[in-house]
């Protein structure tokens, strides 16, 4: 009697399923079988296709979390290695200024130089904001801005005075 249920309900073509995944289908169509029966031979391979595929994208997915690690310890290794680099720099061969005309911030920006500051007459002819970067590293929103400051003239002096 169930298992006639199941034939009547695939016999009448306007008879329609709901997918959860979205649209409708005619029963017709839908692969129905009473649970405490047999397990038709489709849906077997059905499942054992599924389970497989799943296999396949728990595979993949360890494959991706595996390669999604090595590249934040690459990483990782960069922006530290950028880190110890930024506060050698002035002692760097090629760093355009004077060690001795540096003076580190490192936040937000590395170093202030002051051109000049060291020479026989101490005569500070310039200065300059400057931000040390490695690999493909590039300036920071807070950097930008402090760039942006600079670039268009909006850098001002002022003195503070007052009971410390």
């Amino acid at each position: 009697m169930k298992r006639d249920i199941i034939k009547e309900l695939q016999s009448d073509p306007n008879i329609y399923a709901e997918c959860p995944c979205g649209g409708t289908y005619p029963l017709k169509k839908a692969l129905m079988f009473y649970v405490e029966g047999p397990v038709p031979t489709r849906i077997k391979r059905l499942i054992a296709e599924k389970e497989e595929e799943l296999k396949i994208r728990k595979k993949e997915l360890a494959d991706t979390r595996r390669k999604f690690k090595a590249r934040v310890e690459v990483a990782t290794k960069s922006i530290n290695i950028g880190k110890i680099l930024e506060k050698v720099a002035p002692a760097v061969k090629g760093f355009k200024f004077n060690p001795r005309d540096c003076r580190g911030l490192f936040e937000p920006i590395d170093y202030l130089v002051f051109n000049g500051l060291s020479g026989k007459n101490g005569l500070i002819d310039s200065i300059f904001f400057i931000d040390v970067k490695t690999g493909k590293a590039g300036l920071n929103q807070n950097q930008r801005m402090i760039k942006t400051a600079v670039d268009n003239g909006k850098v001002v002096w002022d003195q503070y005075r007052g009971a410390l």
